[in-house]
């Protein structure tokens, strides 16, 4: 592997995600005859799902697409073509697997085959949380607002809450500025973090606790970039890494674990000027340090 070029590389994978397509077909078609068959029973399980978790030894959650998907594409074998494609995805697929019981369990309706073809039509080529919009707005499945708690064997505790679309937005926000800090990223660590630093605040209120100002010499000579240098090249990079691929110019443009790079490198004289500075994702930031090679915009 380490023999061939970035270009064939690239092709190589390319052509194994579209074989894993074709091959995701061929697995929900044998999925939907598993079902059909009730295979499962003659082999001592009670379900479906219990047959491709314990048997095929699928995890719980890639279990239940793969069975909302099996039952659709049973249903509405033209489902198979925009799998290949990649125009539709199996979490799509599960989500209207989702949508299609929910509004039989809360209004007693089922969708006839036209009705479920031209709602999968309708999803084509959305995203994950487009799709899942969407569907809600359809079938006007109802907003959840209660707060749901759970304390669980180990003592962790199980946290369900309703965001509105601006509290949301915030806390996305807050992930992106937060990424270089924090290991995962989750919303988890980015909402522990964000508390855990508004008590070490306001315990050092309390206490009066005053840090130790830097002088504008020790800034001149230490790595510290300025406050306002730091915000015009947020600015002007809109927050999001600039690296570009020499080949196909496209740029990187990634908001999480954002870095702020040295053009003319901070060892060799680099200056803390916006003009010597751009923002690199952790990544090519990685690459650059490696190669010691400059980034282009």
């Amino acid at each position: 592997m380490q023999n061939i070029s970035d270009l064939e590389l690239n092709y190589k994978l390319k052509r194994l995600v579209q074989f894993e397509k074709k091959l995701l077909r061929k697995v929900l078609l044998h999925i939907a005859e598993v079902d059909s068959r009730k295979l499962y029973l003659s082999l001592g399980f009670p379900s479906l799902f219990e047959y491709l978790t314990k048997e095929i030894g699928y995890e719980n959650g890639p279990a239940q697409r793969r069975i909302d998907g099996a039952r659709l594409l049973n249903k509405i074998p033209e489902i198979g073509i925009k799998i290949e494609k990649g125009s539709v995805t199996l979490s799509q697929l599960s989500q209207v697997g989702q949508a299609l019981r929910q509004i039989k369990k809360t209004k007693g309706e089922t969708l006839n085959y036209n009705e479920q073809k031209n709602l999968i039509s309708e999803i084509e080529n959305k995203t994950i949380h487009q799709t899942e919009v969407f569907l809600a707005q359809k079938f006007d499945l109802p907003v959840e607002y209660s707060v749901k708690t759970k304390h669980q064997k180990d003592e962790s505790v199980r946290l369900e809450i309703t965001l509105t679309k601006e509290q949301m937005d915030i806390l996305e926000k807050a992930r992106a500025l937060l990424s270089n800090t924090l290991k995962s990223g989750s919303l988890t660590e980015v909402i522990v973090h964000l508390a855990a630093n508004h008590v070490k605040e306001k315990e050092k209120r309390e206490k009066d606790i005053r840090g130790v100002k830097v002088t504008t010499a020790a800034v001149v000579r230490s790595r510290y970039i300025p406050a306002q240098v730091k915000r015009t090249v947020w600015r002007r990079d809109h927050g999001r890494c600039q690296y570009k691929d020499p080949l196909s110019k496209r740029q990187c443009n990634s908001s999480h674990f954002i870095h702020y790079d040295h053009v003319i490198p901070f060892a060799y004289g680099g200056p803390h000027s916006a003009d010597n500075l751009r923002l690199l994702c952790s990544a090519h930031n990685l690459i650059r340090s490696e190669n010691k090679k400059p980034i282009r915009y």
